[in-house]
């Protein structure tokens, strides 16, 4: 994964991009649809949520560009919605936690009080990729 990282954050630089992570699971094998939705599905504990902010403070460490990470504080999926079967607001702000324990301390965290869903979530993070870019 370092090097894949590497090579993204280069190829970023080269475009005058910066570099953008999402806490929203992402299908890049079409033969993997079932799983994602599997995994959209699973609620995650403090154990688990831990295990993924080593794993993006790891992925973090690596990425040389200023690095900023949004946090929706109501949800991060559908099924974690007030809508769906999971929901749980606990666990936003101790994530929100685990990631500023583990990631770099030049590495951006700001959580908002939105879903993931949300028009708002979209905007502000639209807003700060916009300012990146000079625009």
């Amino acid at each position: 994964d370092a090097r894949r990282f590497d090579r993204l954050a280069r190829l970023a630089a080269r475009l005058g991009l910066p570099t953008v992570a999402s806490a929203e699971p992402i299908m890049h094998h079409a033969r993997r649809r079932r799983l994602v939705d599997v995994l959209t599905a699973v609620r995650t504990g403090p154990e688990e949520m831990e295990e993924v902010a080593k794993y993006l403070g790891s992925a973090f460490s690596s990425i040389r560009t200023p690095t900023e990470f949004f946090i929706p504080l109501k949800g991060f999926s559908h099924h974690d919605s007030e809508q769906g079967h999971l929901h749980d607001l606990s666990m936003p702000p101790i994530f929100e936690d685990l990631l500023k324990k583990h990631c770099p301390d030049d590495t951006l965290i700001t959580a908002l009080p939105f879903h993931i869903n949300d028009p708002e979530f979209a905007a502000a993070v639209t807003a700060s990729l916009k300012k990146a870019l000079g625009h």
